[in-house]
């Protein structure tokens, strides 16, 4: 009598977990909610041959921020070492892809005054500078173009040009060029962030839609 109790037990807990099982595996099957785009982003080469000396240097500084300020903005950002056409359309190496089409430098004074008390000088002026880069967003997969992007960024700060250091048995003058490079960098700091802002902006509307 027991036996044939405990029997019919262990056959409702087969039945019961059967039932578990197949409501499971259908709730998998008829899954309809839609995937979450990834957000790996690749930053490629610039594809414009030049030879002009301000257009790379401010290719230069904004492909090198551009990575680090899209990480900032939450992508999983990398650097590609290929331009656009050299890329494989149907990839699935990268969600999106950015590239700097063109860009534009410069850094000029705007007048300067020599500070000197008899031993130690410095020669301080104002230094305007600028960086403007054009970029374009494209899909990872079909490599279509979703969007593109004109910055402009422009900082007037005054700068230190030399130091100097003498007295009536000698005089040292050194110019100290890496503040005036790191101004240039930080503009184009500026221009990669609103560009990292943008991206981010225009994927986030693409995945609403």
């Amino acid at each position: 009598m027991m036996v044939s109790v405990m029997n019919r037990i262990a056959s409702r807990f087969a039945l019961l977990s059967l039932l578990t099982l197949a409501v499971a595996s259908s709730s998998f099957a008829f899954d309809t909610s839609k995937p979450h785009r990834g957000n790996r982003i690749g930053v490629l080469l610039l594809s414009q041959r030049t030879t002009d000396s301000s257009e790379l240097r401010a290719a230069s500084a904004v492909r090198g921020a551009l990575t680090e300020e899209l990480r900032k903005a939450g992508f999983d950002a990398f650097e590609v070492p290929a331009t656009y056409d050299q890329l494989a359309r149907d990839s699935d190496d990268a969600d999106y892809y950015v590239e700097v089409i063109s860009t534009d430098g410069e850094m000029h004074d705007r007048g300067s005054i020599d500070v000197d008390d008899g031993h130690v000088g410095a020669d301080v002026g104002i230094l305007v500078t600028r960086v403007a880069a054009q970029l374009r967003l494209y899909d990872g997969h079909s490599l279509e173009l979703v969007d593109r992007f004109d910055l402009s960024h422009r900082k007037v700060a005054p700068t230190l040009h030399a130091v100097s250091v003498g007295g009536r048995h000698g005089f040292f003058s050194m110019a100290v060029p890496w503040i005036r490079n790191a101004q240039y960098r930080g503009v184009a700091r500026d221009v990669a962030g609103e560009a990292a802002s943008k991206i981010s902006a225009t994927t986030r509307t693409g995945e609403e839609h």
